[in-house]
């Protein structure tokens, strides 16, 4: 077989079968709004244009998985915290839901697949899934319970409460994992692959301790979740990881999804336990080198990976930037294009 659809390349890699060519997912999200020509603001609060510039963009580079995304704060958002929407940028946290402890108490379950902007993204994926479904996966990234936890609280209010009022941050992150469960099987249900993503729970954010004792579990049972829904678990922390790789890797994860650490430090520090993906620099890379630069870091990371029992998939670190050329989102998808070969 030559010429595989990135479907049938991303299935066949799960699976264990023969690929033409390594997958590649730079992380496009935000930036898709820039391929169809709208601002962010509209992207962020409206599926169809949501998933109209998934789809442009998967037309225009030809990536080997869509990410249905806008900001980790969409559950948190569904749940009662406050954002504020910039007219072409990422939303930002406005006024947390849980201002004080007893305000954990008036948090109700909420219906995953009809509040806040949830229905937004769930729309954006049934969208790309009746258009472009038949040739490539469409996934949906969204916040682990610890991540949520910190966007109902406040960052800096939980990474207290991890100290301070242990019990106040698991009633917390106890309320998250039901809609992040919730959530999963929305996704699913519109076609989607669910995508579990952790920035807070970063080494760049909290101890190793703190992610053991708080955020490891709620991924662990999320990715659990996942799993049970017939989907393959796919994890990203963003950030520094080195500190707690070896865990992400216990956590049930498919594939580890990684940011700032070396890949060998990664493949030596999970015992190639886990299939890897990453991680070419965001900022440094994508959006500031040139096509060059792009195509070397790319080589330098399939060499890292090359002879990985667990296979690897050619990634951005973290959300390609807004702003990035497209030439250069071109230039690392051309490298693991360039690398085809005929199968079976």
């Amino acid at each position: 077989m030559t010429g595989m659809t990135p479907k049938q390349r991303i299935g066949a890699f799960l699976t264990g079968q023969p690929i033409d060519r390594p997958p590649c997912v730079p992380l496009i999200l935000n930036h898709a709004a820039r391929v169809l020509g709208v601002k962010v603001g509209r992207y962020a609060q409206d599926g169809e244009t949501m998933g109209r510039a998934h789809i442009a963009a998967y037309r225009r580079y030809g990536h080997d998985l869509i990410a249905i995304f806008s900001d980790t704060c969409i559950l948190a958002e569904a749940m009662g915290s406050k954002l504020y929407f910039p007219d072409d940028d990422v939303p930002r946290m406005q006024t947390p839901a849980v201002l004080s402890p007893d305000d954990v108490h008036k948090l109700e379950p909420v219906d995953a697949r009809r509040a806040g902007r949830l229905p937004v993204h769930l729309e954006a994926i049934r969208r790309c899934v009746e258009e472009v479904g038949d040739e490539v996966f469409v996934s949906c990234c969204y916040s682990a319970p610890f991540t949520m936890a910190a966007g109902l609280r406040g960052t800096a209010s939980l990474a207290r409460d991890l100290y301070k009022n242990p019990e106040l941050a698991h009633a917390l992150l106890e309320k998250s994992l039901k809609l992040v469960e919730d959530f999963a099987e929305a996704v699913v249900e519109a076609g989607g692959i669910p995508v579990l993503v952790d920035p807070v729970a970063s080494g760049s954010v909290i101890s190793r301790k703190m992610f053991e004792d708080f955020a490891l579990p709620g991924i662990v049972k999320s990715l659990k979740k996942i799993r049970s829904l017939g989907a393959a678990p796919l994890l990203h922390i963003c950030g520094k990881t080195s500190n707690i790789i070896d865990l992400m890797a216990q956590s049930g994860a498919a594939a580890l999804s990684v940011d700032v650490i070396e890949l060998r430090e990664a493949r030596e520090k999970t015992h190639d336990s886990v299939c890897l993906m990453g991680n070419v620099r965001p900022t440094e890379t994508l959006l500031e080198g040139t096509p060059e630069s792009v195509r070397k870091s790319a080589l330098d990371c399939l060499e890292a990976c090359q002879d990985s029992p667990r296979g690897f998939i050619l990634a951005s670190g973290c959300e390609v930037p807004i702003a990035t050329p497209p030439e250069n989102v071109m230039a690392l998808i051309q490298v693991a294009k360039d690398l085809a070969r005929p199968i079976g």
